[in-house]
């Protein structure tokens, strides 16, 4: 049979505390176990055989004698069901109970490749493809830049310099644009600081990795990659006849709602017929998961009727190829001048407006013309949910 321990306070009738000491009954002999914690005597209750509820520190105490019996009761067990019970085990035994446990080992730092792994398993379902692609560029880059796989790449090793040597080969060597870069930069901050959340181990400079600090030559003047049109060339490619060819046609009557709502193409992508609600569209941006409403003009209408709810949505590649191509048919070449940045270096070329029509355009196209009839920039900025830096790097009025 397996004892079972007893505590008792040692010593008779005093008011002085006194050591409480575990008792237990080994083949016929005691072996006795301090406990560390003493009480006087008149606050002990000998059938629980614990301290008082109203004596002090009766629930540190009991709390701790509860915990002994329990691992002393284990410990017995044990060496009974080994048969090795005896009152020189239970000493031994109890011994390697109080030593303190090993020193835990170093963590060591995950790779890159298994963190990324953890994030996406994290965000499945919360984050879109296209945010996933974007990671796994970013992460592509840092991993060029250092030349080290990913399955190698500790997150210990991408601080501050590494971060810089990131950036010299973003603009240097791939040429891209300060932007792409800076967004790239910021993804690998983000995993980071998601990592340093968790207790991943983490060199804290990445934290001092600022735009301003990583790309101090980064230009100030607004890059006009992209192009607006005039109220006279939307109705001009709005009204050409595109009938012969239905997949411009498409493309178009896509290009021409989205002129008219103001959502990113993501956005539109996501579009259903439930986010109609009467004239207006109701919808939640993916980007920045700003709720909006937006009215839905005559045109916008018109689409949305002919169609039976969103235009067709293809992918965004060939959405722009083929609203090239109907622009170019529709006759929309006026000549304009493009500025963009590669890397550290100024391009500019000029270019047929039909050449340069994209989905962004669209929105462009939207924002220019809800302030040039007179809307306010805050009443744009509620509708599109954009920022107001945002806005007016888009207006551009005719």
């Amino acid at each position: 049979m397996v004892p079972r321990p007893h505590f008792y306070p040692r010593g008779g009738k005093t008011s002085s505390e006194v050591v409480i000491r575990c008792i237990v009954r080994v083949g016929g002999e005691q072996v006795y176990i301090s406990t560390g914690h003493r009480c006087k005597p008149k606050d002990w209750d000998k059938r629980r055989e614990r301290v008082r509820a109203t004596a002090p520190h009766a629930t540190i105490v009991n709390d701790s004698l509860e915990e002994m019996e329990a691992r002393l009761r284990k410990l017995l067990k044990e060496l009974y069901a080994n048969n090795a019970l005896t009152p020189e085990s239970l000493r031994a035994g109890w011994e390697n109970e109080l030593r303190p446990p090993p020193p835990p080992e170093p963590e060591v730092a995950p790779n890159l490749a298994t963190v990324f792994e953890q994030w996406k398993r994290a965000h499945k379902g919360l984050r879109t493809g296209r945010t996933f692609a974007s990671y796994e560029t970013a992460l592509r880059h840092v991993s060029a830049a250092l030349d080290r796989p990913r399955t190698e790449l500790l997150t210990t090793e991408i601080n501050l310099l590494a971060l810089q040597r990131m950036v010299s080969y973003m603009l240097h060597d791939l040429s891209i644009s300060t932007v792409a870069a800076w967004k790239s930069v910021r993804i690998v901050r983000t995993l980071l600081a998601w990592c340093e959340e968790r207790s991943i181990p983490v060199d804290a400079s990445y934290r001092d990795g600022t735009e301003k600090k990583l790309m101090p030559d980064t230009p100030k003047a607004p890059s006009r990659a992209a192009v607006t049109l005039t109220t006279a060339e939307y109705r001009q490619l709005r009204d050409f006849d595109l009938s012969p060819y239905p997949h411009l046609e498409r493309a178009r009557d896509t290009w021409i709602f989205q002129a008219n709502v103001g959502v990113r193409w993501g956005d539109m992508e996501n579009l259903l017929p439930e986010h109609r609600v009467g004239n207006s569209l109701d919808l939640t941006t993916l980007k920045n998961k700003k709720s909006v409403r937006v009215p839905l003009s005559f045109d916008a209408l018109r689409i949305w009727d002919r169609y039976g709810g969103p235009p067709p949505i293809i992918s965004a590649q060939r959405e722009n190829d083929y609203v090239k191509d109907a622009a170019r048919l529709a006759g929309l070449d006026r000549r304009v001048r493009l500025v963009a940045y590669r890397g550290v270096q100024r391009e500019e070329k000029t270019v047929m407006l039909w050449e340069a029509i994209s989905t962004h355009a669209a929105k462009r196209t939207f924002v220019t013309a809800l302030v040039a009839d007179g809307c306010s920039i805050d009443d744009v900025m509620r509708i599109t949910g954009n920022t107001r830096k945002t806005i007016e790097t888009y207006i551009r009025l005719d």
